[in-house]
Protein backbone atom coordinates (compact mmCIF):
# COMPACT_ATOMS: atom_id res chain seq x y z
CA UNK A 1 0.00 0.00 0.00
CA UNK A 2 2.84 2.42 0.81
CA UNK A 3 4.42 1.65 -2.54
CA UNK A 4 1.24 2.39 -4.50
CA UNK A 5 -0.16 5.34 -2.50
CA UNK A 6 2.97 7.13 -1.30
CA UNK A 7 6.29 6.02 -2.78
CA UNK A 8 5.26 5.89 -6.46
CA UNK A 9 3.19 9.13 -6.57
CA UNK A 10 5.89 11.00 -4.62
CA UNK A 11 8.68 9.65 -6.84
CA UNK A 12 10.38 7.97 -3.88
CA UNK A 13 12.53 5.40 -5.68
CA UNK A 14 14.95 4.69 -2.82
CA UNK A 15 12.50 3.92 0.01
CA UNK A 16 10.94 0.78 1.44
CA UNK A 17 9.23 -0.46 4.57
CA UNK A 18 11.87 -1.92 6.89
CA UNK A 19 11.95 -5.72 6.75
CA UNK A 20 8.92 -5.77 4.48
CA UNK A 21 7.13 -9.10 4.06
CA UNK A 22 9.97 -10.60 1.98
CA UNK A 23 11.13 -12.58 5.02
CA UNK A 24 14.79 -12.02 4.20
CA UNK A 25 17.18 -9.30 5.24
CA UNK A 26 19.26 -9.70 2.06
CA UNK A 27 16.71 -7.75 0.02
CA UNK A 28 17.14 -4.59 2.09
CA UNK A 29 18.85 -1.68 0.38
CA UNK A 30 22.22 -0.54 1.63
CA UNK A 31 21.64 1.46 4.79
CA UNK A 32 23.92 3.39 7.08
CA UNK A 33 25.07 1.69 10.28
CA UNK A 34 23.20 2.33 13.50
CA UNK A 35 25.31 1.97 16.61
CA UNK A 36 23.94 1.22 20.08
CA UNK A 37 26.43 0.70 22.90
CA UNK A 38 29.10 -0.60 20.54
CA UNK A 39 26.79 -2.89 18.54
CA UNK A 40 25.75 -2.28 14.93
CA UNK A 41 21.96 -2.78 14.88
CA UNK A 42 20.79 -1.44 11.49
CA UNK A 43 19.50 -4.84 10.38
CA UNK A 44 17.94 -5.95 13.66
CA UNK A 45 14.34 -7.02 12.95
CA UNK A 46 13.34 -5.41 16.27
CA UNK A 47 13.68 -1.99 14.58
CA UNK A 48 10.46 -2.82 12.74
CA UNK A 49 8.57 -2.42 16.04
CA UNK A 50 8.11 1.20 15.01
CA UNK A 51 6.00 0.38 11.95
CA UNK A 52 3.09 2.23 13.57
CA UNK A 53 5.15 5.39 13.18
CA UNK A 54 6.25 4.56 9.66
CA UNK A 55 9.25 2.24 9.83
CA UNK A 56 10.40 3.44 6.40
CA UNK A 57 13.98 3.13 5.24
CA UNK A 58 14.68 6.14 3.06
CA UNK A 59 17.27 8.62 1.86
CA UNK A 60 17.52 12.36 2.40
CA UNK A 61 16.52 12.86 -1.24
CA UNK A 62 13.39 10.71 -0.90
CA UNK A 63 12.52 12.43 2.38
CA UNK A 64 12.52 15.74 0.49
CA UNK A 65 10.37 14.18 -2.25
CA UNK A 66 7.89 13.06 0.43
CA UNK A 67 7.92 16.55 1.96
CA UNK A 68 7.04 18.16 -1.39
CA UNK A 69 4.41 15.47 -2.09
CA UNK A 70 2.73 15.87 1.31
CA UNK A 71 2.61 19.67 1.30
CA UNK A 72 1.51 20.04 -2.31
CA UNK A 73 -0.61 17.85 -4.55
CA UNK A 74 -0.10 14.57 -2.70
CA UNK A 75 -2.48 15.12 0.23
CA UNK A 76 -5.66 17.18 0.12
CA UNK A 77 -5.73 20.28 2.31
CA UNK A 78 -8.70 18.92 4.28
CA UNK A 79 -7.00 15.60 4.99
CA UNK A 80 -3.72 17.34 5.83
CA UNK A 81 -5.53 19.62 8.32
CA UNK A 82 -7.11 16.57 9.97
CA UNK A 83 -3.73 14.86 10.24
CA UNK A 84 -2.22 17.95 11.82
CA UNK A 85 -4.75 18.15 14.67
CA UNK A 86 -2.85 16.94 17.73
CA UNK A 87 -4.89 14.65 19.97
CA UNK A 88 -2.42 13.10 22.38
CA UNK A 89 0.49 14.42 24.38
CA UNK A 90 3.43 12.19 23.52
CA UNK A 91 5.96 14.07 25.64
CA UNK A 92 6.27 17.61 26.95
CA UNK A 93 6.29 19.76 23.82
CA UNK A 94 5.44 16.85 21.49
CA UNK A 95 1.83 16.22 20.50
CA UNK A 96 0.64 13.42 18.23
CA UNK A 97 -2.28 13.30 15.83
CA UNK A 98 -3.08 11.07 12.87
CA UNK A 99 0.47 10.22 11.81
CA UNK A 100 1.69 13.77 12.37
CA UNK A 101 3.52 15.34 15.29
CA UNK A 102 3.27 18.93 16.45
CA UNK A 103 6.21 20.50 18.26
CA UNK A 104 5.15 23.14 20.75
CA UNK A 105 8.54 24.65 21.43
CA UNK A 106 7.20 26.86 24.22
CA UNK A 107 6.53 23.74 26.30
CA UNK A 108 10.25 22.92 26.28
CA UNK A 109 11.30 26.27 27.73
CA UNK A 110 9.58 29.57 28.53
CA UNK A 111 11.97 31.56 26.32
CA UNK A 112 10.82 29.56 23.26
CA UNK A 113 7.14 30.38 23.80
CA UNK A 114 6.92 32.86 20.91
CA UNK A 115 8.32 30.49 18.31
CA UNK A 116 5.83 29.00 15.83
CA UNK A 117 4.68 25.41 16.09
CA UNK A 118 6.29 22.91 13.76
CA UNK A 119 4.58 19.94 12.12
CA UNK A 120 6.06 16.70 10.85
CA UNK A 121 7.50 13.65 12.52
CA UNK A 122 10.44 12.57 14.61
CA UNK A 123 11.99 9.24 13.67
CA UNK A 124 13.03 6.65 16.23
CA UNK A 125 16.61 6.77 14.93
CA UNK A 126 16.88 10.55 14.95
CA UNK A 127 15.61 11.34 11.45
CA UNK A 128 13.31 14.32 11.73
CA UNK A 129 11.19 16.07 9.11
CA UNK A 130 9.47 19.19 10.42
CA UNK A 131 7.89 22.21 8.82
CA UNK A 132 6.79 25.53 10.27
CA UNK A 133 3.42 26.56 8.83
CA UNK A 134 4.00 30.06 10.20
CA UNK A 135 6.84 30.52 7.70
CA UNK A 136 4.67 29.20 4.88
CA UNK A 137 1.81 31.58 5.72
CA UNK A 138 4.19 34.51 6.06
CA UNK A 139 5.77 33.72 2.68
CA UNK A 140 2.33 33.39 1.03
CA UNK A 141 1.20 36.76 2.41
CA UNK A 142 4.32 38.47 1.07
CA UNK A 143 3.74 36.92 -2.34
Amino acid sequence: MLERRVFEPAGMTQSCLAFDTTGTLQSLPTIEPVWLRGHEISRFPSLSCDWAGGGVLTTAEDLQRFNRFFWSEGVSAAHRAKMMQPCHRFHRGLWYGLGMMELRLGEFSWFLRNLPRCYGHIGVLGTHLLRSCHRLLDRAQRG
